[in-house]
């Protein structure tokens, strides 16, 4: 149990060592990475944030993943991809807090 609480509080670190990435290379106008294009996109011509773009972006990438194995899926696969969703929350928050 210890070991996997250490997994996990690492991967938390990654995901906010990735969100700060994603912050400090569209802060100094080096552009964009190609997944994070559409969001910053639509951040910039509406009033929802880099974040919440980024989740909901994840989200529809969430249900893509359903819709990919609708016909042969199991609890293991539907507890898996549900996993997903509270990162997906982490990552979003922790790029609006990295903008802030």
């Amino acid at each position: 149990m210890k070991k996997i609480l250490a997994r996990y509080l690492i991967f938390t670190v990654g995901l906010y060592l990735l969100s700060l990435g994603i912050v400090l290379i569209i802060r100094s106008a080096l552009g964009t990475t190609p997944i994070s294009s559409l969001n910053y996109v639509v951040s910039i011509n509406t009033s929802l944030s880099l974040g919440t773009c980024t989740f909901i972006q994840n989200l529809f990438l969430i249900a893509a993943q359903f819709w990919l194995i609708r016909g042969n899926s199991s609890r293991k696969k539907i507890f898996e991809i549900l996993m997903q969703l509270p990162f997906s929350f982490v990552f979003g928050a922790f790029i609006i807090y990295a903008i802030t």
